[in-house]
C-alpha cells in the first residue's frame, strides 16, 4: 500500500477533514523525492514555507532517496499537527508522530524492510550522525519515534545550514559572561589538560556558554548531554574531539576522565585542579538576550517575544530558529506573527496526546446567543486584551484569566469559544479529557501539567469541553484514590491561576462543580437555552435564506420547535439532505420532517431531555 493510499484508508469517515493534510503530504513528498522544485499554485501552510528543494539534503548530505522521504515525512508530522491524527490510526496509539513502523508501511508496505528502516535509524547511519533526526537509541525497535531536530525544519525552510553546528545561545551579557571567561582562559594557560566545571542556571545556556568558550580559541565543541550515554557513544565523541581539536562538554565526569582534549563539564560535579564556575540562573534578562541574538538584533522584536511566550531557552531557539524559516520562505524579516505561529508547532509537538487544535473561522457577526451572553463574551475579550497590553510594562507575572461557559448541549458554548480565541488573534486546543484523566496516581497531574506548560509556550487558550468530568467536587477522603483525586483538583486549581493564558471550561451541569473551584473563575457565563426569538435568528442564518427554490419556509413557526442551535444546524443538514434525494427543492414541510426526526431522537418534544 503506498503513502497516499494508506493516509486515504486510513481517514475513515473524516476523509474530507484529512482532504488538505493529504494534499500537502503528497506535494511534499513528490518533491522530497522526484526533485519537483516548482512550487505548485495554491499551495498553502506547510507549502507555502517550503522555501527550497528538499533534495538539497540529499546533495549536501549524500543521503538516497529512502532517508530523504524518511526526512520528508518526519518534517510534515512536525509542521502539519492535524497529521498525527492519521498516523495514530495506522499505529492504533495515540503518539501523534511517525514510528518506525509507520515509515515501514508508508515507505514500503511490507514487513521486509523494517529492518531495513531500523539501520537506518541507528546512531551511525547518516540521519542521526548528522544531525537530521533525534537519536532513537542505540537499538531502535518498531514502535520508536522518529522525530527531525530544529536544525533540520529551519534547514528544510531555507533558514540555516543542517547540520546545525553553531551549538546553543547563552543570552548572557558581556558582564555575566567575563568571569566564566576569565576562569577558562586561566584554565587553557595553566592546565595541560584544560577543563572547566559550570554549575548553576539551565542545561542549555550552559551547553551555550561552553559553545561560546570553544569558539573564542576557533574550536569545535562536541557535546554529551545525556549522563547515561552509552559507552559507544561516548567513545565517538572523545575521539571526534580529539581528532578535530575540539573541545568536548560532557554532563558526567565519566565524560572527561582520562582526555587529552580539553573539556568543559556541565553537570558541577567537581573534577580535580579544575575551577568551577556559576553560570547566573535562567530569567528575563537572560531570555531577553536570547530572543535577541535569534532575531538578528531586533530588540523590539525580542521584546514582544519575551512578553507573550514565557518559553525555557530551548524553546525560545526552537521557536526562533522556526520563525526565522518562515520568514525566509517568504523572504522577509520574520515578524511577531511568524513567532506566534513557530510556538504553536512547538506545542503542538507536545499537546498531540492530549488535545486538538480548533479552526478559529467563526466570526462575531456568526455568534448568535442572548444579550446577557454576548455582554459576557466581550468583557472577557476586553479583559484578555487589557492583560496582553499590560504584560511588558509589569514586574510580576499576571493572574490567569479563566471563564465557565455553562449551559445545556448545542447551545454554542464551543462556538463562542472558538470566535473569542479569533477574535483575540490566539490558537485555541480543546482538551481531550479521556486522554488527559488516569486512573493511576498522580499520573492525571503530571498530564495536566504537560498541557497547560504547552499551552503557555504557544500563548494558547485551552478549552476543557463538558469539564464536569474534571472539574466535579471534591468528594470526602474513604481512600487513597480519594485521597490523590482531590489533590489533583487543587493542583489544577492553583495551575490555573498562574496559568499566563485563558482557560474556557463548558459544563452543561454548572451546579455539579466544586464551590471553591467556582470561585476561583475570573469569569462565569451563562449560555441559556435559546428562545423563540433567538431560534428564529438560528433557523434564518442556518437556512439558505427563508425562501429555497421558490418555496416558502417561514422561519416564525420552525421557531416554535424548541430546539438548540446544534438540533437546529442537523435539521437543516437533514432537509437538504432530503430534498437532494428526492430531487425537489427545500420547502416548508420538509424541514418540518427534518425537524420531526430531530425531535424524535430526543424524545419527543415533551420530554423532559429537550428544555423548554
Amino acid at each position: 500500500m503506498t503513502t497516499l493510499a494508506l493516509l486515504d484508508a486510513t481517514a475513515g469517515n473524516d476523509g474530507d477533514v484529512y482532504e488538505d493534510v493529504r494534499d500537502r503530504v503528497e506535494r511534499f513528498l513528490l518533491r522530497a523525492c522526484a526533485g519537483d522544485a516548482s512550487p505548485a499554485a495554491g499551495w498553502a501552510d506547510v507549502d507555502s514555507l517550503v522555501a527550497g528543494d528538499p533534495l538539497r539534503l540529499g546533495e549536501r548530505l549524500a543521503l538516497d532517496p529512502v532517508d530523504q522521504a524518511i526526512v520528508a515525512l518526519a518534517v510534515v508530522t512536525e509542521l502539519e499537527p492535524r497529521l498525527g491524527d492519521l498516523l495514530d490510526r495506522v499505529s492504533g496509539f495515540l503518539l501523534g508522530s511517525l514510528t518506525v513502523d509507520l515509515v515501514v508501511q508508508l515507505l514500503h508496505g511490507e514487513d521486509s524492510r523494517r529492518l531495513d528502516v531500523m539501520r537506518r535509524l541507528s546512531s551511525e547511519a547518516p540521519l542521526v550522525a548528522t544531525g537530521l533526526l533525534v537519536d532513537c537509541g542505540p537499538d531502535p525497535g518498531p514502535r520508536s519515534l522518529i522525530r527531525t531536530t530544529p536544525g533540520t525544519i529551519a534547514g528544510v525552510l531555507g533558514a540555516a545550514p543542517i547540520p546545525d553546528v553553531a551549538g546553543p545561545r547563552h543570552g548572557l551579557s558581556a558582564a555575566q559572561l567575563a568571569p566564566i571567561e576569565h576562569a577558562w582562559n586561566r584554565a587553557l594557560a595553566t592546565m595541560i589538560h584544560p577543563r572547566l566545571v559550570l554549575f548553576g542556571s539551565d542545561d542549555h545556556i550552559r551547553r551555550g556558554v561552553a559553545s561560546a568558550l570553544a569558539a573564542q580559541v576557533d574550536r569545535p565543541l562536541i557535546a554529551l548531554t545525556d549522563a547515561a550515554a552509552g559507552a559507544a557513544e561516548v567513545r565517538r565523541a572523545r575521539r571526534d574531539a580529539a581528532l578535530a581539536g575540539g573541545v568536548l562538554y560532557g554532563v558526567s565526569p565519566a565524560h572527561v576522565e582520562g582526555l587529552t582534549a580539553p573539556a568543559i563539564l556541565g553537570s558541577g560535579d567537581p573534577l580535580p585542579g579544575a575551577p568551577a564556575v556559576a553560570v547566573p540562573d535562567v530569567d528575563d534578562g537572560i531570555r531577553l538576550g536570547l530572543w535577541a541574538s535569534h532575531l538578528g538584533g531586533d530588540a523590539g522584536l525580542a521584546r514582544a517575544a519575551l512578553a507573550r511566550l514565557p518559553l525555557d531557552p530551548t524553546g525560545i531557539e526552537y521557536t526562533a530558529g522556526l520563525a526565522a524559516g518562515l520568514g525566509a520562505a517568504r523572504r522577509r524579516r520574520p515578524g511577531l506573527a511568524d513567532i506566534t505561529t513557530a510556538a504553536g508547532v512547538n506545542a503542538a509537538r507536545r499537546l498531540t496526546r492530549f488535545a486538538t487544535t480548533v479552526p478559529a473561522d467563526r466570526k462575531w457577526k456568526d455568534l448568535i446567543v442572548a444579550p446577557s451572553t454576548r455582554r459576557g463574551l466581550d468583557e472577557l475579550t476586553q479583559r484578555v486584551r487589557q492583560r496582553a497590553a499590560e504584560l511588558p510594562r509589569r514586574t510580576a507575572p499576571p493572574a490567569g484569566i479563566s471563564a465557565l461557559f455553562a449551559g445545556s448541549s448545542g447551545v454554542g458554548k464551543s462556538m463562542a469559544a472558538s470566535v473569542v480565541a479569533g477574535r483575540i488573534g490566539i490558537p485555541l486546543w480543546r482538551v481531550e479529557l479521556a486522554r488527559v484523566v488516569s486512573k493511576y496516581i498522580g499520573e492525571t497531574e503530571q498530564n495536566l501539567e504537560e498541557v497547560f506548560s504547552a499551552a503557555e509556550s504557544a500563548a494558547a487558550m485551552l478549552l476543557f469541553d463538558e469539564a464536569d468530568a474534571l472539574f466535579g467536587k471534591r468528594s470526602e477522603v474513604q481512600d487513597a484514590r480519594d485521597r490523590y483525586a482531590n489533590l489533583e483538583i487543587s493542583y489544577l486549581l492553583q495551575r490555573m491561576e498562574t496559568f499566563r493564558g485563558v482557560v474556557v471550561l463548558s459544563t452543561n451541569l454548572a451546579r455539579h462543580l466544586d464551590a471553591a473551584f467556582a470561585r476561583r473563575l475570573t469569569f462565569v457565563i451563562h449560555f441559556p437555552f435559546p428562545d423563540e426569538d433567538t431560534r428564529q435568528k438560528l433557523w434564518r442564518a442556518m437556512l439558505p435564506g427563508e425562501r429555497a427554490g421558490g418555496a416558502r419556509v417561514s422561519t416564525a413557526e420552525l421557531a416554535r420547535h424548541p430546539l438548540s442551535g446544534a438540533n437546529i444546524a442537523s435539521a437543516v443538514e437533514t432537509a437538504l439532505h432530503l430534498a437532494h434525494t428526492d430531487g425537489v427543492a427545500v420547502s416548508h414541510e420538509l424541514v418540518e420532517r427534518a425537524i420531526a426526526q430531530e425531535l424524535a431522537k430526543l424524545g419527543g418534544p415533551t420530554s423532559a431531555e429537550v428544555p423548554r
